[in-house]
């Protein structure tokens, strides 16, 4: 594998409801049959919630939190017995993130601006290849919240673009699907 010195940012922002399980959403797509020496690896992430406090005063806590991960495939669900959902054991996610947000005090939420993301920390799989597409994973949790509300995530994923040999497309291929069981 070495670098073509290419890079892309790819940003948006997903909305979703709060104390959830983890929904995907589909960030990147990348099919290029004809060419399969080319493909993408994350340098960098992050994500945060648009609008502190607009979208998330009314509850009036003081703490809220963004779990995410990254993965190759859509098909990445927990059963009653096997807790895959944000696991670095399943070869399908790539990287991890947990995102800490700090409102204040909620007595006085809904009169200052005072907002933080208090703490955050992401992982990256150093050994990953995209050669197809590429998933955003996120869950928000509260201390006190109305149940179904929506929040809005923003984030900001940086990759790089890499030359990859026919053997190395057919085994990171096979690695970001090899534990879908659903096809």
């Amino acid at each position: 594998m070495k670098k073509t010195n290419r890079e892309m940012t790819l940003r948006g922002t997903i909305p979703l409801q709060t104390n959830r399980d983890f929904l995907p959403t589909n960030i990147f797509e990348y099919s290029n049959v004809l060419d399969l020496s080319k493909a993408w690896r994350i340098k960098g992430y992050a994500v945060w919630p648009l609008g502190f406090r607009e979208a998330f005063a009314p509850g009036g806590f003081t703490n809220a939190s963004i779990e995410s991960f990254l993965a190759t495939d859509t098909n990445i669900f927990d059963t009653a017995t096997v807790l895959i959902n944000n696991s670095p054991e399943d070869n399908r996610q790539i990287a991890w993130g947990n995102c800490l947000i700090d409102l204040g005090a909620g007595a006085k939420g809904n009169n200052t601006k005072t907002q933080a993301v208090a703490n955050e920390a992401y992982w990256i799989d150093p050994s990953h290849i995209i050669q197809d597409e590429l998933n955003l994973y996120l869950r928000i949790g509260t201390s006190d919240d109305f149940e179904g509300q929506i929040k809005r995530v923003n984030y900001i994923v940086w990759m790089e673009e890499v030359e990859i040999t026919d053997t190395e497309s057919i085994i990171f291929n096979i690695k970001g699907k090899s534990q879908d069981l659903s096809s």
